[in-house]
């Protein structure tokens, strides 16, 4: 029998959601875990907003302790790169860069290059400068509204790479105006990901999967036991989070 819906899952669209879940648990069956017959061994750690999380062989010492080390890794960048830590190098660049020029280290230099290069490859699709309109729509704290023209407006007057002057040469940043910010949420745990993984592999870990959140993952070798290279990760129904759709090797 259909679930009888309420005006008010009209208006938020939880209807509409329920049905398209139920359509896509129809068109796609439910996938079974494939079994292996080494012992995995889950390592984690908060951070980003995610958990991070490496799964090496259990029974190798080595793997696991490149494993911790890795961890760590993931708490630095996380403490030179947070948004919301006062004493963070993103912060310190949000405080000063609109006043003068703030020389930054090599690898978030290079970052914010390749990040202002994204932007004018989507047409400003991809921007670190959109906090103010982040924020404007709740999103920051998950308290979504929608805001007046003339907040929207107000906003976009300081969101844009084009208002972010970067110097290779001095290795700075600087703002063109007051009010801008960085927030390096859309490619930070991807980088972290990548650089853990080179971290993992030039460590001589020959089979991990390390992944940052549900949105950014490595896989390299196989896991313990298995017969051949890859491994099995689930793609999870975003309409109903306790299922899954697929699954890729």
């Amino acid at each position: 029998m259909a679930k009888k819906s309420t005006r008010r899952d009209f208006l938020w669209g939880k209807a509409a959601s329920d049905a398209a879940a139920d359509a896509v648990d129809r068109l796609l069956p439910q996938v079974g875990d494939e079994s292996v017959n080494g012992q995995t061994l889950i390592i984690s750690r908060p951070a980003m907003a995610a958990r991070f999380e490496i799964c090496v062989d259990a029974t190798d010492s080595h793997a696991i302790d490149a494993a911790w080390e890795v961890l760590e890794l993931v708490g630095e960048y996380e403490s030179r790169w947070s948004y919301f830590r006062a004493e963070s190098e993103i912060s310190a660049i949000n405080a000063a860069a609109a006043q003068g020029p703030v020389t930054v280290r090599g690898d978030l230099f290079e970052l914010l290059r390749r990040s202002q290069s994204l932007w004018e490859e989507t047409g400003g699709a991809f921007d670190l400068t959109a906090a103010p309109l982040w924020e404007l729509w709740g999103f920051a704290r998950r308290e979504g509204r929608v805001p007046d023209d003339a907040a929207v407006a107000e906003a976009l007057r300081v969101v844009g790479m084009d208002r972010v002057e970067l110097d290779a040469a001095a290795s700075t940043v600087r703002f063109q105006a007051s009010g801008v910010r960085l927030n390096l949420g859309a490619i930070g745990k991807g980088y972290v990901v990548d650089r853990c993984a080179e971290r993992l592999f030039a460590g001589g870990v020959s089979g991990f999967l390390l992944s940052g959140g549900l949105s950014s993952m490595v896989a390299h070798g196989r896991p313990p036991g298995a017969a051949r290279d890859g491994w099995i990760v689930g793609i999870r129904n975003p309409l109903r989070p306790d299922r899954r759709v697929a699954r890729l090797v």
